[in-house]
């Protein structure tokens, strides 16, 4: 007799708890450690599935790898931000605006998110963890959202002339780099990370700008007596 077919709500509880599990014996072996114990460097599947009490094949059943594992415990606030951002960029047609909204919002998913920010975001993968398949980044619904209002920006002669693709990118990494360097490099005092973000977020519009008037009034003044 063939076995009944596994509910997607059921599938959906079987994930989490595999992520839960793999969340305790991360916190565990973490201890009294002075260094961040990542799932896919310090965690075996067996062990996983041992505390999840499931068969290591199940666990592939619903992984492919423990990258794969450590990828969907950020799946859920990304999708809140894909939500969030399509509810703000529809309260404006202004392309600058919309740069910034999006900008902004993935700052907030660092500052709402700090762990799942440091776990994922921010994880280096090891040479001896097998490397999970990429997936151009144009696919991705962010991406395109950023791209497109830089060409539309473009259009209607709000941005400069530049790659919008290659902007795109650009774009992110300064973000992302504003949330990272605090957390990378902590044994210098820099501005917390939000600080760094906002003013990073102020610099970038002005390098958008194809208004030379309004970049030269939010430089900063003169301090000499000349």
């Amino acid at each position: 007799m063939p076995r009944p077919a596994i509910t997607s709500e059921k599938r959906a509880q079987v994930r989490q708890r595999i992520r839960e599990c793999a969340s305790r014996i991360a916190k565990s072996k973490a201890a009294g450690s002075q260094t961040t114990v990542h799932w896919s460097t310090a965690i075996t599947v067996r062990e996983i599935a041992e505390e999840a009490g499931i068969s290591v094949g199940t666990f592939y059943t619903y992984f492919d790898s423990l990258a794969a594992l450590v990828q969907s415990t950020w799946r859920e606030p990304v999708d809140q931000l894909k939500r969030d951002i399509e509810r703000d960029i529809a309260k404006t047609d202004d392309p600058r605006e919309q740069v910034r909204i999006l900008l902004q919002h993935y700052v907030d998913l660092a500052m709402n998110n700090e762990r799942m920010f440091k776990g994922a975001m921010l994880y280096v993968r090891p040479d001896h963890v097998e490397r999970t398949e990429q997936t151009p980044f144009e696919e991705d619904e962010y991406f395109q959202y950023l791209q497109a209002a830089l060409v539309r920006g473009q259009e209607i002669g709000a941005f400069r002339k530049f790659d919008c693709r290659e902007m795109t990118q650009l774009l992110l990494a300064a973000i992302h780099g504003a949330l990272a360097l605090p957390i990378n490099l902590e044994r210098f005092s820099f501005d917390r990370s939000s600080e760094l973000a906002e003013a990073m977020i102020a610099q970038l519009m002005i390098l958008l700008s194809d208004n030379h008037q309004e970049q030269k009034s939010q430089l900063p003044e003169s301090t000499s007596d000349e």
